[in-house]
């Protein structure tokens, strides 16, 4: 059997492959959310077969394996996953909340272009709509089919029929925005099957709480060192928060839950720390993170809110910060910037776009 490599594609021949013309990367400005949304997924999806296949080629020549292939496969999806990156770009620089969130340490073309077009603030008059659709909402809970039958039978009793009020009713109940759980409706229509069925459906957006969450949550923990970071700083002072609170046993109750609610090794770390009644390093790290996310998620609300209504959105309490009566609201880094770009406006302006 040969063991000839296949000769590696030059510079001159990867620069030819997968390139964006002018015309395609200002057609980016236009996209329609689901396109974008559609193409923030596909981009980190190439970017996981990518980190994978490097794996293999590092794995293959370790062997002495030919890799010439493998290169060249993963040297394409390189490229396409820096167009899709520019694309993306393009697409969330186009609008004016897209520039402000490109303009803060930590979030990039992709980032912004996800969150961009996840979040509708037309829904949202507070940003704990925004928070509740990432899944940092802790008292929103997934109930399956099987609550979701027993919560129709609570608001409907024997009644073949669902009104619009026991509909409003079950919404309320389930904390789902009435217009959102609407949508979940087959084909629109208003049946305790259709009903039950959109209330079994989880109540956020997983792709978003991975976004918002691990995605920009970590960005922010690696800048935190950077002269112009901004919620990284926020991080670092809720972690220490987080890490006294700990040590003075203000989690134990947690801790005795988590006992409780599943098996751990007695050699792990988790095991003692628990059994000491605080929780382990993992855990005071993901507070910390979550916390400083659902600042920043504040934040955009706050920006796409005024954006578009022309108008400050509420405050949420939960980011005013300071002791007894002197009490500060976190204000958004960078904003009211100089912006230019779409109002978020037209960005919703029509239905098929969506």
């Amino acid at each position: 059997m040969s063991t000839a490599t296949m000769p590696e594609p030059t510079t001159a021949e990867f620069e030819a492959i997968m390139r964006l013309t002018k015309d395609l990367r200002e057609a980016s400005r236009d996209l329609p959310r689901r396109h974008a949304r559609y193409l923030v997924d596909t981009y980190y999806q190439i970017q996981h077969f990518r980190i994978q296949l490097g794996g293999q080629i590092r794995a293959s020549g370790e062997s002495a394996e030919p890799t010439g292939v493998l290169a060249w496969t993963m040297k394409n999806m390189q490229a396409m996953e820096n167009d899709l990156k520019s694309c993306l770009g393009h697409f969330a620089a186009a609008y004016h909340v897209g520039q402000w969130l490109q303009s803060v340490c930590g979030i990039g073309p992709v980032i912004s272009a996800g969150l961009l077009s996840e979040f509708d603030v037309r829904l949202a008059p507070t940003a704990g709509q925004f928070w509740r659709f990432a899944g940092l909402d802790p008292s929103l809970k997934w109930l399956g089919k099987e609550g979701a039958r027993k919560l129709v039978a609570d608001v409907c009793g024997d009644a073949k029929k669902v009104t619009e009020a026991q509909f409003l009713a079950a919404a309320d109940a389930s904390k789902r925005h009435p217009e959102n759980l609407r949508k979940l409706l087959k084909d629109g229509k208003l049946t305790r099957t259709t009903l039950t069925d959109a209330l079994s459906r989880r109540p956020w957006s997983n792709s978003l709480k991975c976004l918002a969450v691990f995605k920009a949550g970590e960005s922010f923990v690696k800048v935190q060192s950077r002269e112009n970071d901004f919620y990284g700083a926020y991080y670092l002072r809720r972690k220490a928060e987080e890490i006294e609170a700990n040590e003075n046993g203000k989690f134990a109750d947690q801790a005795a839950t988590a006992l409780k609610v599943k098996k751990y090794g007695k050699e792990t770390s988790s095991f003692q720390c628990y059994t000491e009644g605080k929780l382990p390093p993992a855990q005071i790290h993901n507070r910390a993170r979550r916390w400083a996310v659902k600042l920043f998620l504040s934040h955009l609300h706050h920006v796409m809110f005024e954006d578009f209504h022309g108008k400050k959105p509420p405050q949420p309490y939960a980011f005013e910060i300071g002791d007894g009566e002197h009490r500060h609201f976190i204000e958004p880094p960078n904003w009211p910037g100089e912006f230019g770009g779409k109002p978020v406006s037209t960005l919703y302006d029509d239905s098929h776009r969506e």
